[in-house]
């Protein structure tokens, strides 16, 4: 949340993607903000966050119900701008086109409409990253885990920063290790997220090497996967070590949410991560933006 007085710089976060990187937010004006870098040590932005100030008062931006008339745009009211777009239908079926970083009580409610109304389709707009760890994950056949079964877990693995994208995750794996302190907690993340502070076993790893990570970690946790140019467990002792620290789990929780831009493996990695879940009586619970 970002106050709207235009006196002082404002400190806020971009949401752009999970990782939440500070950010600081400049007045220019009337409802209008220049997005400057963080200023404390060790902070980071991307050019999308960099941006961040110019695309939310850039001229252009559509930011109510608005038609094209002659060529430009002009502001209508809700209510008219659905009357066009059910006009220009007549009888042919409707895609809704929904962000998938929307909450999900919007989710739930547009997928209620479209089941109520035969002509409308839903479809849900997700980040690439994210489609594809949902699907590998769906092949790979682990049960989906729940928030309120996370406590009931006797080792955790966690792939990326999941955490930031579902911090109420924490709760149940902090509570399970308070209780029983022996509890393995995996973390396989190069940009060293919340789980990495609290991890038992941390896997050093460069961002791209996710995949060869949780390959070896599952190989050695006695899950056998095929993933292409893997590399040699020597090369890799951290992962080795998560990985005979969670073999003699009897229901592994395994979280995963995919670093968007770091790398294109993302399906793999679900699918890998969902199979050694499997293979420990766990599940699964990916958490995607």
């Amino acid at each position: 949340m970002v106050r709207t007085q235009h006196d002082t710089r404002q400190v806020a976060r971009c949401t752009l993607c999970p990782a939440g990187c500070e950010l600081a937010l400049a007045p220019t004006g009337p409802d209008a903000w220049r997005t400057e870098y963080p200023r404390t040590d060790g902070g980071g932005l991307c050019p999308r966050g960099g941006a961040l100030g110019g695309l939310l008062g850039h001229r252009r931006r559509i930011v109510q119900p608005a038609a094209r008339q002659n060529g430009r745009l002009a502001p209508v009211a809700m209510r008219a701008a659905l009357r066009r777009v059910l006009d220009a239908a007549g009888n042919r079926p409707i895609v809704l086109l929904l962000d998938g970083n929307v909450p999900i009580e919007q989710m739930a409610a547009a997928a209620a409409w479209c089941a109520a109304w035969e002509q409308a389709r839903l479809c849900l707009v997700i980040e690439p990253g994210d489609e594809q760890m949902l699907r590998g994950v769906e092949a790979g056949g682990a049960e989906y885990l729940r928030e309120d079964a996370l406590g009931e877990c006797d080792g955790f693995v966690v792939v990326g920063d999941a955490l930031a994208a579902n911090p109420i995750c924490a709760r149940a794996m902090l509570d399970r290790r308070r209780a029983e302190p022996k509890t393995p907690l995996v973390v396989v993340d190069p940009g060293a997220g919340a789980a990495a502070k609290f991890a038992t076993h941390r896997v050093d790893v460069a961002a791209g090497m996710e995949l060869a990570a949780v390959a070896a970690l599952a190989a050695a946790a006695g899950v056998g996967v095929e993933v292409p140019a893997r590399v040699p467990a020597a090369e890799m002792p951290s992962a080795v070590a998560a990985g005979e620290a969670v073999a003699a789990c009897r229901r592994l929780g395994v979280l995963v949410a995919a670093e968007h831009a770091r790398t294109g493996a993302w399906g793999q990695i679900g699918y890998i991560a969902s199979r050694l879940a499997e293979a420990k009586g766990g599940g699964v619970a990916p958490q995607p933006a």
